[in-house]
């Protein structure tokens, strides 16, 4: 799942839009001493929800550095946490309770899928975070230049679309279904 994941740390020409990417990735490591170092390798990372079978949220990094320091941070293992069907690593067990605290405020809109994609096709497809921007405070994920250009045009339309979804509809026991 993390196959090369510093092969992506240029930001790709923006399109001429006021829609702002991501910062670009700037990995971030904690002091750590040699024993612990294989605990955030991407082996490591990609083995460690190998039993929980949630797909790992932003490859692996940090959504709370992302957020609040603009920076790329590798999470840790130790770190973990569940958030609507994904697991989030994070930089340590600050980032963590932050995290716990307002997960959506820190986590990808539609967990990371591509909005577009899930809108006008009705397919959930994981996005990556080299298309990423963000748009009023939230984090958005797509699978490719075309479809974040889409999402550019017309943000507004899609930012509603997937508060709507996130929300979910309630079910017959009054809970919501997402």
């Amino acid at each position: 799942m993390l196959e090369k994941p510093f092969a992506m740390f240029r930001r790709p020409k923006p399109a001429a839009t006021d829609v702002p990417t991501l910062p670009p990735a700037r990995p971030q490591r904690a002091a750590e001493s040699p024993a612990d170092a294989s605990a955030t390798s991407p082996d490591t990372v990609a083995a460690a929800d190998t039993l929980g079978s949630m797909p790992l949220g932003l490859e692996g990094y940090c959504p709370v550095t992302l957020v609040d320091l603009g920076t790329w941070a590798e999470g840790r293992v130790q770190w973990g946490a569940r958030h609507r069907g994904r697991t989030y690593l994070f930089a340590g067990q600050e980032q963590q309770a932050t995290f716990l605290a307002n997960p959506d405020r820190y986590a990808p809109a539609l967990s990371g899928d591509d909005p577009v994609l899930a809108m006008e096709s009705g397919v959930s497809t994981p996005g990556q975070r080299r298309y990423g921007v963000t748009y009023q405070s939230r984090m958005y994920l797509f699978t490719s230049p075309e479809t974040r250009a889409t999402f550019a045009a017309n943000p507004g339309r899609y930012s509603a679309d997937v508060l709507v979804a996130e929300r979910g509809r309630p079910t017959a026991d009054g809970t919501r279904r997402y």
